[in-house]
């Protein structure tokens, strides 16, 4: 099994866990001057700052470790899309076509906010790989929402993967979909090869 990692969440990662990490920090440091050398809250706004400081905690595991796992992973019978709360297969045989693009191309900064839109201006221009699908595996309409929406093209039906080396990815999902259709025509139409050929096939020599 390959495995690329997914600069969308990467670059996500970088921008945000230090600023989680800051604010967990600070409300720590609050929290030890207020008990150590002046009042700072009073008994009314603790619960707030302790929900603050867990859910700045928790946010900042977030973006350290699963944002960081969001990945794309080549395996013998699917291609697997690994977000960061949620995985989803996609058969092989659902892909059309794979070709070089760039994010911009499906994506237009100035139909997004936020983030978003941050996001597609400083990766926007690299070359990445869409992945044209003739449907979506059934489980898409409701594991959509768990992805970020620049994962798939507003143009054309697909996948957008951004990766540290789209050429090698390209050449890996060309692979698996060679033997992914040669395995499905041989199950359709029977293996004629002998049973030499087949024990080769299976056992490769090194």
């Amino acid at each position: 099994m390959k495995t690329h990692k997914l600069l969308v969440y990467q670059w996500l990662s970088r921008r945000y866990r230090g600023l989680f990490l800051l604010l967990w920090l600070l409300l720590l440091l609050l929290a030890v001057y207020d008990f150590n050398i002046r009042p700072l809250f009073d008994d009314a706004l603790w619960p707030l700052v302790w929900v603050a400081w867990g859910a700045s905690f928790i946010l900042w595991l977030y973006y350290v470790l699963l944002l960081r796992r969001a990945s794309v992973e080549i395996q013998p019978r699917v291609l697997l899309l690994r977000g960061p709360l949620r995985t989803m297969k996609i058969s092989y045989g659902r892909i059309t076509s794979v070709t070089s693009t760039q994010l911009i191309s499906h994506h237009n900064p100035d139909q997004h906010k936020g983030t978003t839109r941050t996001l597609i201006k400083e990766i926007g221009g690299q070359t990445c790989l869409h992945l044209s699908l003739h449907n979506f595996p059934k489980q898409y309409q409701s594991r959509r929402f768990w992805y970020s929406p620049l994962l798939f093209s507003e143009v054309n039906p697909g996948l957008l993967l951004v990766v540290e080396d789209w050429m090698a990815l390209s050449r890996q999902l060309e692979v698996a979909r060679a033997e992914w259709h040669q395995t499905n025509k041989l199950r359709r139409h029977g293996d004629k090869r002998s049973l030499a050929a087949r024990v080769l096939d299976e056992n490769p020599l090194t």
